[in-house]
């Protein structure tokens, strides 16, 4: 249903952001000095609050302009209590129903509980963002954000910022002067690419990761969800 979607679009990039000072001490334990002893400026209001993290603009000592992902204080835990009440609700259903004839789910809380354990290691989602741009970087009208990793950390992850417009701001796209079409085309050849060339790809392509330049490069952020297929099953999803 439509209310529930907007419920869920919610989580992508518009949940209630955490209090400038608790983000200031995350980030300053997890670096372990000062915020001004590594950024020119690091602007309090973040830029985008998701589920597990939150964006905030700043300027390295360097005059870089960074992107800076900061996980939210006490996220390992909450996640932890959820996944033992999942964990919980599939024993109910394995017990009470006969589902388990037709879905197997311990695999599918296995692979949940897993996902999304990884989506809190930072380190792992640069080198993830570092293996797609090496992937394409033949590609000119694709661009991933560099990763700055002298001031990344497992719950910190501090990246080039790159500025685009979001991927469903469809009257700014418009008013840029581009196709829209032919973005849509784009971007489905950067994951049919991804997918069945590379074997690699990006597995979280909601609205809040996706951006476009003026000039139509598409922009991909948040590498902390992806899939990988293997070379022999690459030819037969082909076919």
């Amino acid at each position: 249903p439509q209310s529930s979607i907007r419920e869920l679009a919610g989580l992508q990039d518009e949940v209630a952001e955490v209090p400038y000072e608790e983000i200031r001490i995350q980030a300053e334990s997890e670096l372990n000095r000062p915020l001004n002893a590594v950024f020119a400026h690091f602007e309090p209001q973040p830029l985008a609050s998701a589920s597990l993290g939150q964006v905030h603009s700043a300027i390295l000592l360097d005059g870089r302009n960074a992107a800076v992902k900061i996980q939210r204080p006490g996220i390992d835990e909450l996640v932890e209590i959820d996944l033992k009440s999942i964990r919980a609700v599939v024993g109910i259903i394995k017990r009470f129903t006969d589902w388990q004839r037709f879905i197997d789910m311990d695999a599918i809380y296995q692979e949940f509980a897993e996902t999304l354990r990884a989506e809190l290691d930072y380190i792992q989602e640069g080198q993830n963002a570092e293996t797609i741009a090496a992937n394409s970087k033949d590609d000119p009208l694709f661009a991933v954000p560099a990763i700055y990793w002298e001031y990344t950390t497992r719950r910190v992850l501090t990246m080039e910022f790159m500025e685009g417009i979001k991927i469903t701001e469809h009257a700014q796209i418009a008013a840029a002067g581009l196709d829209q079409k032919k973005i849509a085309a784009q971007l489905l050849g950067i994951y049919v690419r991804q997918i069945l060339i590379d074997g690699f790809y990006h597995a979280d392509p909601h609205p809040g990761n996706l951006f476009v330049k003026p000039d139509g490069t598409i922009i991909m952020v948040d590498f902390g969800m992806v899939g990988s297929v293997s070379k022999e099953m690459r030819p037969l999803l082909i076919e």
